[in-house]
């Protein structure tokens, strides 16, 4: 039986799929693409984006699963993923946003099969909107955020409830109450000359439970050659988004580069704390390129220290590509843990051809496991208004060594691609 989240899917998919062929039917203004994707042994999807000036729905169907999104000026339905302060209360401490990088909505609309979302954000200077986790058991959130035209101030305020959980009947799984959660935050952005920087702070009401507090902070500054890019969060309490994630107490990401023409170096440092009492994790890695004589250089080395009682680690990366070959490039990492050798990789690609295209890609790995291969080769067609794309690859690592009795069996992902545009 089809619940009440289905039934809004399958309308709001009808109603995008409307919208989409209504706005396909203006002759000249819309771009239309096509895609077709099938692979063995059981994978199919078939894709359609719509793009019309600002106007923009895209829909995917794959053999288990399906996905719409509409983007309009005034208007965001279907798959979703949260950007801005939207972003920010689900985890105040992310790296794969930036507050400084001014959304004037808190939600944009991603590839269909890959948002985490599915809902609907009404509004273009503020508004209100509705989100459903594509993950079972997460509640829906809802709430409204308001970003004036032309002043880098935003504010958003959301709410969900919460079931209460029978818990798994062990001491360390206790039963939980029905909880009514809020959260509230408030984002600016600044610009001096070469600074920019962004601050975004928030509070979560639970009700019952414990209230948390959230603050972060962005900067970035460019002098020449040089550029210094931070990242810092902290939370007092803990603190939960909508999808049920505890925060870590703190977060540093900071990155120290400078280029030049022919060679680049940076210097980035990362330090987490869970708990305010628990001992940090710190990341530190410097890295570089270079072009020498007649190729190209490329290489880091990183550093992880965690709590005392485990080993440090530590990895190197390399890679070379020759500048009268750009296509063809070698590389390889090297990773140890303490003093002991955790992990070795070597790799190389090959890329030729423009209209047609030919990849080929060959990875071996040495670990405590065994010996592994990755292999994978493509070949691409490329049309005035289309590309069809073949591939061969294995199905992940291809562990040959230690086997008894020989190679093991291969699994192999085979596939194409076609794409096509119109007008």
């Amino acid at each position: 039986m089809i619940g009440p989240r289905g039934w809004t899917r399958a309308f709001v998919f009808i109603l995008i799929l409307a919208l989409t062929l209504n706005a396909a039917s203006a002759e000249g203004q819309a771009s239309l693409s096509l895609s077709l994707e099938a692979s063995l042994p059981d994978y199919a999807c078939l894709g359609l984006s719509l793009t019309r000036g600002e106007h923009r729905a895209r829909l995917a169907l794959s053999a288990d699963e399906w996905g719409a999104s509409l983007a309009l000026p005034w208007l965001s339905l279907g798959s979703l993923e949260p950007a801005g302060l939207a972003a920010f209360i689900q985890g105040p401490q992310g790296l794969s946003y930036r507050l400084g990088r001014y959304e004037p909505k808190p939600f944009r609309a991603p590839a269909p099969l890959d948002a985490p979302l599915f809902g609907a954000a009404w509004g273009g200077g503020g508004g209100c909107f509705v989100a459903y986790p594509v993950a079972d058991g997460l509640p829906a959130w809802s709430g409204a955020w308001l970003s004036p035209p032309g002043l880098p101030l935003s504010a958003l305020t959301a709410w969900a409830a919460l079931p209460p959980d029978s818990g798994g009947g062990a001491w360390d799984d206790p039963p939980s109450p029905a909880l009514e959660r809020s959260w509230h935050a408030l984002g600016g952005s600044i610009r001096l000359g070469p600074w920019r920087s962004a601050l975004g702070a928030g509070a979560m009401i639970s009700c019952p439970g414990g209230d948390a507090w959230a603050l972060r902070a962005e900067n970035l500054l460019s002098l020449r050659v040089f550029k210094l890019e931070s990242v810092a969060a902290l939370c007092l309490g803990s603190w939960r988004g909508p999808s049920d994630t505890l925060a870590p107490a703190f977060l540093l990401d900071a990155r120290l580069s400078a280029g030049a023409k022919r060679c680049s170096i940076y210097l980035d440092y990362e330090e987490t704390r869970p708990e305010w009492n628990a001992l940090p994790r710190r990341d530190i890695q410097v890295g570089g390129k270079a072009d020498v004589l007649f190729a190209r250089l490329e290489a880091s080395a990183g550093a992880s220290i965690g709590a005392s009682a485990e080993a440090p680690g530590l990895e190197l990366r390399w890679k070379a590509t020759p500048l009268m070959l750009p296509g063809l490039s070698a590389y390889g990492s090297w990773g140890l843990e303490g003093l002991e050798p955790r992990r070795l990789e070597l790799g190389s690609s090959l890329k030729a051809g423009k209209a047609r295209e030919l990849s080929l890609d060959a990875l071996w790995r040495a670990d405590s496991e065994g010996r592994f291969l990755k292999l994978g080769c493509s070949y691409a067609f490329r049309f005035p208004r289309g590309r069809l794309y073949l591939y061969l690859r294995t199905d992940g690592w291809l562990l040959y060594e230690p086997f008894p009795g020989g190679v093991p069996e291969t699994a192999l992902d085979a596939g194409l691609r076609y794409s096509q545009s119109f007008p």
